[in-house]
């Protein structure tokens, strides 16, 4: 047998080999963000549906609409709450606080996360910041900072958005 025959042969067994692997490991890369998604899933579905649960949107409006013509921020801290106030206003913090360590810590996906409430995290933190700040000027630094971190996830999720649709350009992933 021809030594040419036999390296070409061998050359092209190569060339084919490796494309199958490439597109085993492309397909397996796939199964694995789709395992991923999926074991997320439930847990997402779960902290929406109590996010938009109707017990739920009474603390949201109250925070949104009433909070601060009652307690303006100026002369309040959360210590001057009312009881109602307050227990609305840890409600919110308190849950979007436990969502942020969740997206922090990837148990959650932050794309859907922010797609779905990212609109509201960012109005009721913006309500909720100067409470949070004095909470924090008392000697706790790391009062609701996973709260934090979610607003600023939803916030560049928001920016990149909006910047996506001027530029017509695609969303770029963190």
């Amino acid at each position: 047998m021809n030594p040419l025959y036999i390296s070409i042969v061998s050359l092209m067994v190569s060339i084919i080999t490796s494309i199958f692997v490439y597109r085993q490991a492309k397909a397996n890369e796939y199964q694995v963000k789709f395992a991923e998604i999926n074991a997320k899933l439930p847990t997402t579905l779960e902290l929406l549906k109590e996010f938009r649960s109707e017990n739920f949107l009474k603390y949201r409006d109250y925070i949104k609409y009433e909070l601060e013509n009652d307690f303006p921020i100026d002369d309040n801290d959360y210590s001057t709450l009312s009881s109602n106030a307050l227990f609305s206003a840890r409600i919110i913090s308190h849950f979007l606080d436990n969502l942020g360590l969740f997206v922090n810590e990837n148990l959650v996906d932050k794309h859907i996360v922010s797609k779905f409430i990212g609109g509201e995290i960012e109005i009721l933190y913006k309500i909720l910041e100067p409470y949070i700040k004095k909470e924090r000027a008392k000697g706790n630094l790391d009062y609701q900072k996973n709260f934090e971190e979610l607003y600023f996830v939803c916030n560049s999720y928001s920016q990149n958005k909006i910047l996506s649709k001027t530029f017509n350009k695609p969303l770029e992933d963190e």
